[in-house]
């Protein structure tokens, strides 16, 4: 008996384009967005005019190394639909993500345009307003916000963090009078009152800032930050074998450069050279890039007649400076 075998034709099963968007957004649910984007590549072959497209492989290239292109696929969405609010907000994370804070501040103020009073938006756009140093714009956007006096919202860090803008300002009495409504909003913060106490260091009031170091310490009389800043206030004062001994107390708990730093200048100050070249030396080890390090340990090798060694610690703290202009 002769057996005839039927073949039957196995056909090959295309996803439309629609399918393949809903199999991309549940691989972004799912937290896969490698899979994601192989479906939207796919989708892309059979419409390349799709906002939607465009933004959620922005979101998936987001969510991997590839940050870059997901402001390119952003970038995409924008011109297909140009009142999509969502993809100027993503685009302007990426971009104060990758350090292009003007582009994002371009980004969050087109947000706002749309979605104006997002309180979100508003303190992110100053948060990159402060790190292209428009320092005025970013008290605009934090004074805006705290008018706007949000229940869902910690209002003490936004007092906190226009301080902060106001220190860098040098407006000294701003700040401090934002750093007192954060402590009195939050009693418990010694964040507050830290950042408080540098900024009467920086405005020269000295003993305002040691009462400050004093009731951080009545809390917690090893309270790392308030014995370095206590430090700081006696070396200002040229209180240096008291500065010594509270930078003592700070490598003891916790090896920080700023501690070994400081504690350097206090003994250079106090012609203890080979000391202070030992806190130098290893100042430099733990933050190489360190030039004022490498300016100070000249100044001390000059000290010890190490004339080649000051020197070649010149040429260095000029090229880190140089380098660091560069960047």
């Amino acid at each position: 008996m002769i057996l005839f075998i039927a073949i039957i034709p196995i056909a090959i099963y295309a996803q439309t384009f629609d399918e393949l968007m809903s199999s991309a957004q549940n691989e972004m649910d799912l937290w896969n967005p490698d899979k994601a984007i192989e479906f939207l590549n796919k989708a892309e072959a059979l419409n390349s005019g799709n906002a939607r497209l465009y933004f959620l492989r922005g979101m998936a290239k987001s969510n991997t190394l590839d940050k870059g292109k997901a402001i390119v696929d952003f970038d995409r969405a924008i011109e297909l639909n140009p009142g999509d609010t969502t993809s100027y907000y993503e685009r302007a994370r990426l971009r104060a993500y990758t350090h292009d804070y003007q582009g994002a501040v371009e980004d969050y103020t087109k947000f706002l345009e749309f979605v104006p009073g997002d309180i979100q938006v508003i303190v992110q756009r100053a948060e990159s307003l402060y790190q292209i140093k428009d320092y005025e714009g970013a008290i605009a956007d934090y004074s805006e916000a705290i008018e706007m006096k949000p229940e869902d919202y910690d209002i003490s860090e936004l007092y906190y963090f226009r301080a902060f803008v106001y220190s860098d300002m040098k407006d000294y009495d701003a700040a401090i009078s934002d750093f007192t409504i954060v402590m009195g909003l939050n009693p418990e913060s010694n964040r507050a009152l830290g950042r408080r106490a540098n900024v009467k260091i920086e405005a020269g009031d000295y003993e305002g800032a040691l009462e400050d170091c004093e009731l951080m310490l009545a809390d917690n009389d090893m309270d790392l930050q308030a014995i370095f800043i206590r430090g700081m206030v006696q070396y200002n004062l040229k209180n240096y074998e008291e500065a010594i001994t509270d930078f003592d107390s700070v490598v003891e708990m916790y090896p920080l450069w700023e501690g070994f730093f400081y504690r350097g200048k206090a003994k250079l100050a106090k012609k203890k050279y080979k000391e202070a070249l030992a806190d130098f030396d290893k100042t430099i080890e733990l933050k190489p890039e360190n030039s004022d390090a490498y300016r100070e340990r000249a100044t001390v090798k000059k000290k010890l007649k190490d004339k080649k060694g000051a020197e070649n610690d010149l040429a260095k703290a000029e090229e880190l400076i140089a380098a660091k202009a560069m960047k």
